[in-house]
């Protein structure tokens, strides 16, 4: 789990990745890195340390410490998603684990939180993560 590394090994593990697909003559094959921060600051320098590094898509979570309170605020989910998706240098992928994030409301509410998401600017898809608890 990306979440469990340090911006360093995050670099390290993405590069190696790269590479090996590129040697395997897998270049094509996109790379999709975990990004998901604590904060939407963080977020933000994960998706861009992570596309310097080689990654073709972000993988982005909703900020765990902050989940009760954005359960019940699709405004500030919706600008949280919103602001990484204009200043990540790659496109993202939004993850839904409803675990450990306020995640389950873009399930539930995905159209009317989501509703202008095509005019958004590096936006990829909302990536399902379903199991126990789900």
């Amino acid at each position: 789990e990306a979440i469990h590394l340090s911006h360093e090994e995050r670099a390290t593990l993405i590069q190696t990745a790269r590479r090996a697909l590129d040697s395997a003559g897998l270049g094509k094959v996109p790379v999709i890195a975990g990004t998901g921060g604590g904060s939407t600051r963080e977020t933000i320098l994960l998706c861009a340390e992570a596309a310097q590094a080689g990654a073709d898509y972000a993988l982005v979570i909703t900020p765990g410490y902050f989940a009760a309170a954005l359960a019940n605020n699709k405004a500030a989910l919706k600008a949280y998603y919103k602001r990484v998706a204009a200043e990540s240098p790659i496109p993202i992928l939004l993850y839904n684990c409803t675990w450990y994030t306020a995640s389950r409301l873009l399930v539930m509410n995905a159209k009317s939180i989501f509703r202008p998401w095509r005019q958004w600017r590096n936006r990829l898809g909302l990536g399902p993560r379903h199991g126990v608890g789900d």
